[in-house]
């Protein structure tokens, strides 16, 4: 399984614990896994498209220029594209899911429910969905370089 994979299991088990009273501290980290599973992914695809998979060590320092706050705003750019539905989509939730992360992560005065933590692992299945089906067209090619560099 890959690591985007085993985030959104992790975040899936994290809500269903404490069936009765699920505690804040297992909402909040399966909100951020949500994210997070999101954030490797398009990582991971960006760093393939760039190296061959022989230089590991080249790809992990690639992958650690990526910025959260560059991705957003490129996804929030991408989200309202005219290009292919699905990649819309993935960008619309990537930048949902990071507005999510940052108050499950910094905002101690919010509280979460377990239904909110169960509908943020739905829409990022759904986003892997989508992004299956247009992780090979051109414009999601520009879209990974973009995650990088900026607008281009």
């Amino acid at each position: 399984m890959s690591l985007h994979d085993d985030l959104l299991d992790q975040a899936e088990r994290l809500c269903s614990l404490d069936p009765k009273r699920p505690k804040q501290a297992n909402l909040r980290r399966a909100i951020s896994a949500t994210y997070y599973a999101l954030f490797h992914l398009l990582v991971g695809d960006a760093v393939a498209l760039f190296l061959p998979a022989r230089n590991k060590p080249l790809r992990h320092q690639l992958a650690r220029k990526f910025t959260h706050k560059q991705m957003k705003a490129i996804a929030h750019a991408w989200s309202t594209s005219p290009g292919p539905r699905g990649l819309s989509l993935l960008a619309d939730v990537f930048v949902e899911l990071q507005e999510a992360r940052h108050e499950a992560d910094y905002d101690l005065s919010s509280r979460f429910t377990r239904r909110q933590a169960e509908d943020q692992v739905i829409r990022a299945r759904a986003a892997v969905r989508a992004w299956s089906g247009v992780r090979t067209a051109p414009e999601a090619e520009r879209f990974l370089i973009e995650l990088l560099v900026g607008k281009l």
